[in-house]
This record gives structure tokens, C-alpha cells and sequence, in this order.
């Protein structure tokens, strides 16, 4: 009786599930970069990413997971130590984060190539991984850094 009961609810949780798009996605693309990250770079390595945005403008009804929420999904599924990620975790650790924010910030916004290059060495990250439309305000080939992965969503640079 409990079970025959039961099922009009599964049914309705099912159709309501299936029913809806997903709340984001990582796109074919992003999971190559991810996968170059795994797979090519030391297991100890630190990835540079950018910080969240949420004012930036995605027009998709499903968004890519970095316009989404701000996580660590970098960390999580390139299996690599991340700079900082995922604010609201960090913050619930009671960890001091704000001082590498304030330098993350610096270091996506400045278009001095010596600023860059004094900022990103004071990080001690070993790469820097961003979609494209996070994409430093200045022109990484005026920096040391090296373009060692690229497609038409990622590019990460050898720090």
C-alpha cells in the first residue's frame, strides 16, 4: 500500500527533474584544458585562476560553470592546488584570503607588463588558467609568461 502510494510523488520528482535544463555545464572544450592540466603538468603544480565575475554577461540558458557560481572546479577536476577559489568555502575556514584576492584583482586588471610579472611572481603559481572572457586586461606576450595550452574557451600560460 506504502508503495503504491508512493508512486505518484516519484513520478512527479522524476518529471520535474527531467524537465528542467542544467544549471551549468563544462563544455567540451574547457574539459581538454582541464584534462591538459591533469595529465601534462607536475601534481604539486598551483593554477592561477580567475576570480568569479558574477556581472559577467553569459547568454546561454545553461552557462559555463565559471559564469555560474564561483567553485573550484579547476582544483576539483584538474586534480591540482588552486591560488584561491570558491570565496564562500574559504571564507567559512576562517582562512585570511583577502590579501591574495586584493593581488588577483591587481593582477587581471593592471596593464603594466611589469606590475604583471612582479604580481603574478608574488602568487607562486605555476600556471595561469582562464576562459577566455576572464582574460587579463594585458597582452601576455608582453610578459614572461608562456602560452602552453590554447582553444577557442581556454587559454593557460607556463608562469
Amino acid at each position: 500500500l506504502i508503495i503504491l502510494l508512493a508512486i505518484p510523488t516519484q513520478i512527479g520528482l522524476l518529471t520535474q527533474f527531467y524537465q528542467r535544463p542544467a544549471l551549468t555545464k563544462i563544455d567540451s572544450n574547457e574539459q581538454q584544458a582541464l584534462v591538459f592540466l591533469q595529465t601534462k603538468t607536475p601534481t604539486d603544480s598551483v593554477i592561477l585562476t580567475p576570480l568569479f565575475n558574477k556581472y559577467l554577461a553569459l547568454n546561454s540558458s545553461t552557462p559555463s560553470i565559471w559564469g555560474w557560481s564561483d567553485s573550484d572546479y579547476v582544483g576539483a577536476f584538474a586534480q591540482r592546488s588552486v591560488y584561491l577559489a570558491d570565496l564562500e568555502q574559504v571564507t567559512n575556514t576562517g582562512y585570511y584570503y583577502q590579501y591574495r584576492q586584493k593581488l588577483e584583482e591587481q593582477l587581471f586588471t593592471t596593464k603594466d607588463p611589469i606590475a604583471f610579472n612582479a604580481l603574478i611572481r608574488e602568487t607562486g603559481a605555476d600556471y595561469l588558467y582562464f576562459p577566455l572572457l576572464q582574460k587579463p586586461n594585458i597582452n601576455l606576450n608582453e610578459t614572461f609568461l608562456r602560452l602552453i595550452f590554447s582553444n577557442n574557451l581556454v587559454e593557460i600560460w607556463k608562469i
